[in-house]
């Protein structure tokens, strides 16, 4: 359990007590600062200079829409005694996370639940609650500390153990019994070819998939098991018109795969051939090469911000000269929604990158059947920084919230295997080629967090907005009328 979260927000739900509005906005502002150079540095360090640009100025625009809800609590406690402050900053905190979570520009990643992704008790948890019922307890439990400073003995007394009791009660909820049916097994190769950003940006460079293949089949040749399925990582293929099955390269795998007895899943940079705007429309995929079936392809829904895809530009058609070629093409087109690929009984919910901090595009892939998460990626862009590690232990939290084995396969790390109870497999070091050969476990119950989602969640957040503003029009404080005695 990562111990400095339960308590690090009481110093800005104070600024929204004690400072004017302006001051506890900046206070914020700075607060948020200092914890992105801390744990969201690595944006910074993008192996192309516009990226880095790009992300720099996103990075201080960012830290400001989350100081709002301090700024914004003060001000309003100000104008409206009745309402207090922090329990306010605390109900816009966890709103703020729902639009970056939902909103037209979508930004999950620094999400206040992802801070105990290094706890395995802690994440065990988000079976019951979600990574986003876990930011719901980390607030509360620093409300309840901060009003607890602010009050005569007796009701202090009641508030800090209520802030030391949520997170006891969400260590309990991870270090309960899971127990999950017995599943089906397959096996899974996952292949890390180790090139560098440089090399792997060349988006027109056929080449390496014939390295590719030489691993795999190295690969299944060494293995002592039948491998069920082969994984390369995203955009693993140069540009290519996924409905054309004539393709040489399309034909070359489906090939490959005919001959070995074995399902290809591949990353791939994939066009419909057409013109939009200022070029073809492309897309973020992954194609399935399975024997004796035709291609299936699934490109990429939940794109980065400006690095992917510039926010707004299907409304307004100039903002699509600030796109960046982060990845060797200059922006992304949205595919379709979240939907599973089927092959030799494994039913995959296929996560590319980015979506992998959106827990209700995993509860999507779930709902729609699928016994497997594999999530392609390439983190290389950021020179080995700990956006590798953030990646990974976020990966945890899908792998659990719906009692899914998750499979990770990188460009040059991390790759590894995630089963439902948190635990982490295989993790291969990063700026390497490796391979991994394992037998998953796929499973088809559904988790409480899985059936219900952020239910429960919405219910909390509910009955305290309903309560903030009962307390507001009465004129009351809330934390002094709730805890007296």
């Amino acid at each position: 359990m990562t111990v400095l979260a339960w308590i690090s927000l009481v110093p800005l739900f104070l600024s929204a007590r004690f400072l004017p509005p302006r001051s506890a906005f900046v206070n914020a502002w700075f607060f948020y600062l200092g914890t992105f150079a801390v744990a969201f540095h690595w944006p910074l360090l993008h192996v192309r200079a516009d990226t880095a640009l790009v992300s720099a100025t996103a990075w201080l625009a960012f830290t400001m829409v989350l100081a709002v809800p301090v700024g914004f609590s003060s001000w309003v406690s100000k104008r409206y005694s009745g309402v207090s402050s922090i329990w306010l900053a605390g109900l816009m905190i966890l709103l703020v996370e729902f639009v970056l979570r939902s909103g037209p520009i979508p930004m999950p990643w620094t999400a206040l639940g992802y801070s105990q992704a290094s706890s395995g008790a802690v994440v065990r948890a988000s079976s019951w609650m979600g990574s986003t019922g876990l930011s719901t307890a980390l607030v509360i439990a620093n409300a309840c500390l901060a009003q607890g400073l602010l009050l005569e003995k007796r009701n202090r007394i009641r508030l800090v153990i209520a802030s030391f009791t949520v997170p006891a009660l969400v260590l309990a909820l991870g270090l309960a019994k899971h127990s999950n049916e017995s599943a089906e097994q397959k096996n899974i190769a996952v292949i890390q070819p180790g090139y560098s950003p440089d090399e792997w940006s060349d988006t027109h460079n056929e080449s390496r998939v014939q390295k590719m293949i030489a691993l795999s089949d190295s690969t299944i040749q060494s293995s002592s098991i039948q491998i069920d399925l082969v994984v390369w990582p995203e955009t693993t293929l140069p540009i290519i018109n996924s409905r054309s099955e004539g393709h040489p390269l399309m034909k070359k795998l489906t090939s490959w795969t005919e001959s070995h007895s074995v399902s290809l899943l591949t990353g791939a940079i994939t066009t419909t051939g057409e013109s939009a705007g200022f070029g073809p429309p492309y897309y973020n995929s992954a194609i399935l090469f399975a024997p004796g079936a035709a291609p299936s392809t699934r490109s990429k829904n939940i794109l980065v911000p400006f690095a992917e895809s510039v926010p707004l530009a299907n409304l307004f058609s100039f903002l699509e000269r600030f796109a960046v070629p982060a990845g060797g093409v200059a922006g992304y087109l949205p595919g379709e929604k979240p939907s599973v690929i089927a092959s030799g009984g494994i039913h995959i919910g296929i996560i590319i990158c980015f979506e992998i901090a959106f827990p209700q595009y995993a509860s999507e892939l779930k709902n729609n059947d699928s016994n497997l998460f594999i999530v392609l990626t390439q983190s290389g862009w950021w020179r080995g920084s700990a956006g590798y590690r953030q990646q990974i232990m976020y990966a945890r939290f899908r792998a659990v919230e719906q009692g899914r084995t998750l499979v990770q396969a990188s460009v040059d790390g991390i790759s590894g295997i995630i089963t439902p109870d948190a635990i982490v497999h295989d993790l291969t070091s990063i700026r390497t080629q490796a391979t991994l050969v394992h037998r998953v476990s796929l499973y088809s119950a559904s988790t409480f967090y899985g059936k219900f989602g952020d239910l429960w969640n919405w219910i909390v957040l509910g009955i305290w907005l309903s309560i903030t503003l009962f307390y507001g029009v009465r004129q009351k404080h809330i934390a002094s009328n709730l805890f007296a005695p």
